[in-house]
């Protein structure tokens, strides 16, 4: 029996209806109420439950919210989606979603005592990437991440970007915060700059390469290195790109985009 039952099994549950909306499949009407009843530790364990039964971290759900969350008009605002949501925001038929749900091209999780799959927003975030599709319509940016110790050229950089609009930025000045970088922003693309003041750019690029979880990160060289075994090294690096300094704005957002669309 779902957690969720068990937490309030002294609340009768609602007749069954012919149309249940989205926020009764996920919290049933007559349960979401005796939820403000639990006590804060109850609460507590049944917020890590819920976690679990998505498979996502301890904190990320909230029983009290989940339903509001998912009923929200603005994909923006939306955290749990539809197989039909998801089709239509991917420009996919519901089929192709179920498809890649039972596939676990997707990952989420059914509806206690349904077939109903539901789809969490990071996961169907991730899959839009994976897959080349824009996730504009979520509302969300592509992370970029800018790896120079020249505040003008990352000042430059970052203009360029924001006046496009389709980017979210950040900047590390040095190998060190570059790695403490790309752990938390999980960037898209990493800007990286070969002469570092503690280490050189390749060494950055080979880290980067070895972990499993950013093997679809890419990675551009901006740089002025112009020394043959430099570039052999950027190369052997695994290097998706290169590019001299200075670049020009355009061309920049350009080499993105080819970038972004590599990720498939």
């Amino acid at each position: 029996m779902p957690a969720v039952l068990n937490a309030t099994a002294h609340t009768p549950l609602a007749p069954r209806k012919s149309h249940l909306s989205t926020s009764d499949l996920l919290c049933p009407r007559s349960v979401a109420p005796a939820l403000s009843d639990l006590k804060p530790e109850n609460l507590g364990k049944l917020r890590h439950e819920w976690s679990s039964m998505l498979n996502l971290g301890p904190s990320t759900i909230d029983p009290l919210s989940t339903s509001m969350a998912d009923h929200a008009d603005n994909p923006a605002e939306k955290r749990i989606f539809t197989t039909g949501e998801a089709a239509e925001l991917c420009g996919l038929s519901q089929q192709t979603i179920i498809r890649s749900f039972d596939k676990g091209r997707i990952h989420g999780f059914k509806v206690p005592g349904s077939k109903f799959r539901r789809i969490p927003r990071d996961e169907l975030i991730r899959f839009m990437k994976d897959s080349g599709i824009p996730v504009s319509l979520l509302g969300e940016k592509y992370r970029i991440l800018i790896v120079d110790d020249d505040p003008t050229h990352t000042a430059l950089v970052e203009h360029a970007l924001a006046s496009d609009g389709r980017f979210e930025c950040r900047a590390a000045a040095n190998g060190y915060d570059a790695g403490l970088e790309t752990e938390r922003f999980r960037p898209d693309v990493i800007l990286l700059d070969f002469m570092l003041p503690d280490i050189d750019g390749a060494i950055v690029c080979r880290r980067v390469r070895e972990r499993d979880e950013f093997k679809r990160t890419r990675v551009l060289f901006i740089s002025a290195v112009s020394d043959d075994a430099q570039l052999s090294a950027i190369k052997k690096a695994g290097a998706d790109d290169f590019v001299r300094k200075p670049i020009n704005a355009g061309d920049l957002v350009a080499r993105l985009s080819a970038l972004i669309a590599k990720r498939r």
